[in-house]
């Protein structure tokens, strides 16, 4: 699931993860620049100090017409980091 944060505060969508790629940082660059959303200096700032990342290969979208209150619709606050449903 897709939770946009504040001032929204809504369930915008979901997707399903189609794969997982775990590889240094420098080829995980390589063979995720073009989709990765980042630029070069956000994504090698995000791994600093790592050599190994880890990237979600994202599989069928539904985003929704009308996002989701986590309250209203699944009775839950929204989680500081994750939250299993």
């Amino acid at each position: 699931m897709v939770y946009i944060t504040s001032p929204v505060g809504q369930v915008a969508g979901e997707f399903k993860v189609e794969d997982i790629i775990t590889d240094d940082v420098d080829a995980l660059w390589d063979r995720t620049e073009k989709q990765a959303g980042i630029d070069r200096t956000v994504f090698f700032n995000y791994f600093a100090g790592r050599d190994i990342g880890h990237a979600i290969v994202i599989g069928k979208v539904d985003r929704y017409k009308q996002p989701l209150d986590l309250q209203v619709a699944y009775g839950v606050r929204p989680p500081q980091s994750f939250l299993y449903l």
